[in-house]
């Protein structure tokens, strides 16, 4: 109890510091360091690694080591098309039990609303910031109420989290965020459960095209120091 305990807590601290990019992609993880950064044993750092690996959050090379996973626009791209399946899933899951209120997605929305945007935020406000708006999209899909489609939206969530840490650089981008969120309560508190899949999609997808994806491609670069090839580009629909 004791190791699962600290292990989540090595989990949850190398997490944050992967999603905001304090531990850059493809960076090694020297197991021994973080043992005595954390002042913890090693078994609880493997069992954190292995966490974050099905979370596809870092990857293990045998006789190598583990290492921070790579973000790239292509993998951007992928990640937001399994994204908008998964949660319009949830939608078609809602609209099939007749589900219209939902108390957790007006509490993620008022969460949202109390937080303001500070100019000179640290990595931590700012995440917190990501995790508070991407709690929407995490209670919408738990409102389904399908323990299948749950599991495979947490394995995704932190790397949804992961890009989005990348856009909260736009506050304008925030403010849209929390006003697009409200539409989708709305249509679906009012069973209009197509309209609310159409504004998802819309959602989703606005920020995988035009200038919202040159943005994503030149932080990327900066994070990563690798240009982004043409091919790219071909992704953009």
């Amino acid at each position: 109890m004791i190791i699962a305990t600290v292990s989540q807590s090595a989990f949850h601290f190398l997490k944050a510091k992967i999603i905001t990019g304090e531990l850059e992609p493809g960076q090694k993880l020297d197991e021994s360091k973080l043992s005595e950064r954390l002042d913890i044993s090693r078994p609880p750092i493997r069992e954190a690694f292995r966490k974050l690996e099905s979370e596809h959050l870092v990857y293990t090379i045998p006789r190598r080591g583990t290492f921070v996973s790579e973000i790239s626009v292509e993998d951007f791209i992928e990640l937001y098309q399994v994204r908008g399946m998964a949660e319009c899933c949830a939608v078609d899951i809602l609209e099939e039990k007749n589900i219209r209120e939902i108390p957790e997605l007006e509490s993620a929305l008022t969460d949202v609303d109390e937080l303001s945007i500070l100019p000179d935020a640290t990595p931590g406000q700012e995440l917190n910031l990501v995790v508070k708006i991407q709690d929407f999209h995490v209670k919408l899909v738990e409102a389904a109420d399908n323990a299948r489609l749950s599991s495979f939206y947490e394995t995704i969530n932190s790397n949804v989290c992961r890009y989005t840490y990348i856009y909260t650089s736009e506050p304008d981008m925030v403010r849209a965020w929390r006003e697009e969120h409200r539409q989708i309560a709305d249509v679906i508190s009012a069973a209009d459960y197509g309209k609310a899949k159409r504004f998802l999609i819309d959602h989703i997808n606005a920020y995988r095209k035009g200038s919202f994806l040159e943005l994503m491609r030149e932080e990327i670069q900066k994070r990563t120091g690798k240009k982004e090839g043409t091919a790219s580009m071909s992704n953009e629909r």
